[in-house]
């Protein structure tokens, strides 16, 4: 009776971390950062100690560990203290996504849930871009606030929070924080489809993650037909939302991880060959248009922008490179703002960020872990033939992630990080539950609570 209650404690414990790959894209940025911050809690409330779940033993759990701790001194070297313990805490808090997901995602049924989960999450998220692109096209012709008020979808919350803190914090605190509250604007993307994310590119870069995993489901859930339909059409909605939030970055990204599933399996590879002439017919002349301004067009404002940001990188680099400026983007937001007249609050490319904010040891550290993920993925593939196509469809969704970061600074906010680190903690679970299989542990805990 104690075994089944404790089966039964560690199965609703799963359960509310496996809703959160589909209540963290699809929720509020402000609202996304709660679940993170409970997941120690709903662990000891049904599972004792928090602490229990920290695999001590795990090279890449430490290697996040290091990371994370030199978040934090490298606060001390910051200009804007408040605003760099903030982000410090933040990728703190969003660190137990990983240690939770890598920890209860302990049997193949469950990460089959997540991969379902992450799945349908994707076409939701989807699906609101499609109708927010829907809206700002023909909106208008019921009223002119449709075309806009929807997109993000969040917006209107989110700039009450920000006129709540405008209030909670006076004028002399804007220093510290590296942030004006009374003139920031939450966005200004009203003719690119944000879904439920805060701008285009988080929204880009959480569909080029989940696409590969949509692929996955689609293609391995060879029993399940209903499943199976509606990985598919997630899949379509995946697509197009990608297509919808114009970032060519994205595009590319996409391409990098679709290319990667290619060695998923024979079929698949097949398949995917032949339908993607298909897709890229059907995708609207618009798409193409905003790709092909990465050649066509040489004076285009962004990447002009980019090209002045990278050169500022490199030189704020030179100057800070063993230790760098601090933790949080609001040093080098300034430097760009005051040295270079550049309105940009970053370095538009994740590993010249934590260069600039953690030197070569902070960005070293983070190299690090996606190595270790990917070599993970490596072994388990070449292995054992059953789990190949789980553990190139992993690399695949971590590869375009980082595609995705190298045309910006994708972990400017709650959701992105938020992300990553389930991803991380999904790919570290699954390496565990291959190796115990190598190693002739199959006795897998229980997977299913009846």
């Amino acid at each position: 009776m104690a075994k089944l209650k404790t089966e039964k404690s560690k199965f609703l414990t799963f359960t509310y971390v496996c809703l959160c790959f589909a209540l963290v894209p699809l929720t509020s940025d402000y609202i996304c950062t709660v679940f993170s911050l409970a997941m120690p809690f709903v662990y000891m409330r049904n599972n004792g100690k928090a602490m229990n779940a920290v695999n001590r033993s795990s090279k890449q759990t430490m290697v996040f560990a290091a990371f994370l701790f030199i978040q934090f001194v490298h606060v001390l070297r910051s200009d804007f203290k408040v605003s760099a313990l903030g982000f410090a805490l933040l990728w703190l808090v969003m660190f137990m996504g990983y240690i939770y997901v890598s920890d209860l995602a302990n049997t193949k049924e469950r990460i089959n849930k997540i991969l379902f989960t992450s799945t349908v999450a994707g076409g939701i998220a989807g699906a609101v871009g499609v109708a927010q692109m829907g809206l700002y096209h023909y909106g208008g012709l019921i009223n002119e606030k449709l075309r806009f008020i929807f997109n993000p979808l969040w917006d209107i919350f989110h700039e009450a929070v920000v006129k709540l803190m405008a209030v909670i914090f006076p004028d002399a605190l804007a220093a510290h924080f590296g942030v004006d509250f009374d003139t920031v604007k939450v966005s200004s993307f009203a003719t690119r489809a944000c879904s439920t994310f805060s701008n285009p590119i988080f929204f880009a870069m959480f569909l080029v993650v989940v696409l590969p995993i949509a692929l996955h489901c689609f293609f391995q859930l060879k029993d399940n037909k209903p499943k199976r339909a509606v990985s598919f059409f997630c899949v379509l909605f995946i697509l197009a939302g990608i297509a919808f939030s114009y970032s060519r970055g994205a595009y590319l990204a996409a391409m990098v991880a679709i290319f990667v599933t290619l060695f998923c399996e024979k079929k698949q590879t097949i398949v995917t060959v032949c339908l993607t002439p298909v897709v890229l017919f059907i995708i609207p002349s618009g798409v193409y248009k905003r790709l092909f301004t990465l050649v066509t067009n040489k004076d285009d404002i962004s990447l002009t922008t980019h090209a002045k940001i990278y050169q500022a990188a490199f030189e704020t680099i030179r100057e800070h490179w063993l230790f760098g400026i601090g933790t949080g983007n609001a040093g080098f937001e300034e430097i760009l703002h005051n040295d270079y007249g550049i309105k940009q609050p970053h370095a538009h490319n994740i590993f010249l960020e934590f260069l600039i904010e953690g030197g070569i040891v902070g960005a070293g550290l983070f190299a690090i872990s996606l190595l270790l993920l990917v070599i993970g993925m490596i072994k388990i593939s070449v292995k054992l033939k059953e789990a190949r196509a789980l553990g190139v469809t992993l690399i695949a969704s971590l590869a375009g992630m980082v595609c995705c970061g190298m045309f910006d600074f994708i972990f400017y906010g709650p959701k992105p990080i938020q992300i990553f680190f389930m991803l991380a903690g999904l790919i570290e679970a699954v390496r565990r539950l291959y190796e115990r299989q190598l190693s002739g542990d199959e006795k897998f805990e229980f997977d299913e609570v009846q």
